[in-house]
């Protein structure tokens, strides 16, 4: 076994963070690996860690099931179908945790950007700022207050297009103050560096002189 090495934070009430970027990255990967170990990792209140566009309602698992599994011709109609499970996730559960818990999700309006403007041929038809207006609606203009961009994928996937991943440096750019890129490590020190980045952007209470278990 190896041991985890850092300590046990709390992670401010109220902050929202976004594991966003390319797919294949490792994003899902740190977002099951905080889930396992929330005990050790986490103190309380221990974060709200999710994903979208699946989120937890019955909608967004219904929506999630569709747009994964049904050929749809019409780029627009994928994407009203994300904003629905998106809006549904904001009102359920995210907005509501963030008044009393930190909020972790992998993947959230950027990817609707990155992913559907920039990869879904919408962006023949609408600007970007448009777009944008639209995709943050679910989220009732709640910026996270930092996002992980893991653009460096372990393997070859064909979700990942210049066109997507042109699409996610301009929102690096139009965000810059809130965006840190996470290098291509391995899945422990990958963790440390979110914690690390948590930690700059002041979004951690003062951590507890205690080692995690191992891992």
């Amino acid at each position: 076994m190896t041991a985890f090495p850092h300590k046990v934070a709390r992670v401010k009430p109220g902050a929202f963070v976004a594991l966003e970027g390319l797919d294949a990255t490792g994003k899902s990967t740190q977002i099951d690996l905080m889930k396992t170990l929330t005990p050790k990792l986490f103190m309380n209140p221990v974060p709200y860690i999710s994903h979208q566009p699946s989120g937890e309602s019955e909608v967004g698992r219904h929506v999630y099931a569709i747009t994964e599994r049904c050929a749809i011709d019409s780029p627009w109609a994928r994407q009203f179908l994300h904003l629905a499970s998106h809006a549904e996730h904001y009102s359920q559960w995210i907005l509501p945790m963030l008044e009393e818990r930190a909020v972790i999700l992998d993947r959230c309006w950027w990817s609707t950007v990155a992913y559907g403007w920039g990869g879904g041929n919408i962006k023949e038809s609408m600007e970007l700022y448009e777009f944008l207006k639209i995709a943050q609606l679910p989220a009732q203009g709640r910026i996270p207050d930092l996002v992980l961009l893991f653009m460096e994928p372990h393997m070859d996937d064909r979700h990942n297009t210049p066109e997507v991943a042109e699409a996610y440096e301009q929102l690096a750019e139009l965000y810059e103050g809130i965006v840190v890129r996470v290098p291509k490590l391995d899945k422990i020190d990958t963790n440390l560096f979110i914690f690390q980045a948590m930690e700059d952007h002041d979004l951690l209470d003062p951590w507890e002189e205690t080692r995690a278990a191992d891992l």
